[in-house]
């Protein structure tokens, strides 16, 4: 993004290069970098200003868009290769195990899901499993609701506020990969796969608690001056509290058994973590505690062939 910024001030067959480079390596990182090219359509729209408000025709967002043609082709090659390396390795789900209505309700509970744990960051796990019975459809409909209430505005907001419609357009294009609409694991969503995406809802919060304080210091601009620290003490706050609560979430992360048991705990019931529970306690020689979550395991998923593995292993190193 930086080599793109270099880029639109000073546009060179060089830089173009930079870019491109760039982003085969961030693919050879990781294959949920394909929504690149279109962030950086967003990153024309605003802060670039690359599009003027007299100029906002097809014509001229089209002249972007070819612009990044090479970046689309890399990204098209990248989605191609990475669908065929999960494909050899039966990695993507089929659709007659997972309808796509399924998915789709997924992706839209995962949506909102995301936005109440960056909100809310408690209950954090390692794997949360896909659950169909957890698809009721009034939360999917309400989900529905939410997410195109929050889409629309942020769009309409576009003339007075820009960068509500670059933060959330930037989460919904950056988590579409890994959303879940080809479904690859049998994970329902993922942190991880929310740091991205979440840079869009910090540039959203960011600007617009900023514009928010500007409209309250033009109104009461007296009072503003003689309180003017307040908001840093607020910022100051709130940054205690996010380092109490990420001081707290890194205790679960001490070791292999303390993080599959606090997975258990938030997310039961949950097959893979009683699964890996069960090896972390037979490492540490443990096999009574790891013979119970294991056959929790099977109870839960009688179809998991490893775990009956895992349970023979068990039982010939208990003794019986």
């Amino acid at each position: 993004m930086w080599a793109y910024v270099l880029y639109v001030r000073k546009p060179t067959a060089a830089r173009c290069a930079a870019i491109a480079c760039a982003f085969v390596i961030a693919l050879m990182a990781k294959p949920m970098a394909v929504s690149f090219p279109f962030t950086l359509l967003l990153l024309d729209i605003w802060p670039l200003r690359r599009v003027s408000a007299a100029n906002r025709t097809i014509r001229a967002f089209a002249r972007l868009a070819w612009e990044k043609a090479p970046l689309f082709v890399i990204a098209s090659i990248s989605c191609v290769l990475t669908l065929w390396a999960q494909g050899t390795a039966s990695a993507i789900t089929a659709l007659d195990r997972l309808p796509i209505h399924l998915r789709v309700a997924n992706a839209l509970l995962s949506y909102i899901a995301y936005l109440g744990k960056l909100l809310w960051p408690v209950g954090l796990a390692l794997f949360y499993p896909f659950r169909v019975d957890a698809l009721e459809s009034w939360g999917i409909v309400a989900c529905l609701i939410a997410f195109v209430a929050m889409t629309v505005y942020a769009i309409r907001a576009f003339p007075s506020r820009p960068y509500l419609t670059f933060g959330w357009l930037w989460y919904v294009i950056t988590l579409l990969p890994v959303i879940g609409l080809v479904q690859a694991g049998s994970q329902a969503l993922a942190d991880r796969y929310s740091y991205v995406p979440s840079l869009g809802i910090f540039t959203l919060a960011v600007w617009g608690t900023s514009d928010v304080l500007s409209r309250i210091r033009d109104a009461h601009s007296a009072a503003m001056r003689r309180g003017s620290w307040g908001p840093p003490a607020a910022a100051c706050g709130l940054m205690l509290i996010l380092t109490i609560l990420a001081h707290g979430q890194a205790r679960f992360w001490k070791d292999d058994i303390t993080a599959w048991e606090h997975a258990v705990a938030v997310t039961s019931p949950n097959y893979f973590s009683e699964y890996n529970l069960a090896r972390a306690y037979a490492s540490q020689h443990r096999y009574d505690e790891a013979l119970v979550h294991n056959r929790e395991c099977l109870r839960l998923d009688p179809t998991r062939v490893e775990a009956y593995n895992n349970l023979a292993v068990l039982l010939m190193d208990r003794g019986g």
